[in-house]
């Protein structure tokens, strides 16, 4: 399978750990440039060891650090948005 991703920038948000790591991962693989985000930069750095994976930490619930990171890429081709956050309560409630 081919993802046609070779050369593409990717930012991936929620990525230090599950679906997030597994996009991350495979984008990567198919030769995509990766910013890999997330709110955890312990897991996060876990993946810096990956060809094609530039860690980046990245609260998305901040308005202004999104502003100022976004400003950082001439050009993003891929944006995946892993990121869930619950205001209140449970993400089951």
């Amino acid at each position: 399978m081919s993802l046609e991703l070779k050369n593409k920038t990717a930012i991936i948000t929620a990525s230090a750990q599950g679906i997030g790591k597994s996009i991350a991962q495979t984008f990567a693989k198919e030769g995509a440039n990766v910013i890999a985000t997330d709110i955890n930069e312990k897991l996060l750095l876990k993946l810096s060891n990956i060809k094609g994976i530039t860690p980046i930490k990245l609260d998305v619930t901040d308005t202004k650090t999104i502003q100022d990171f976004a400003k950082q890429f001439k050009q993003i081709d891929i944006l995946v948005n892993c990121a869930g956050y619950v205001h209140s309560g449970s993400i089951l409630e």
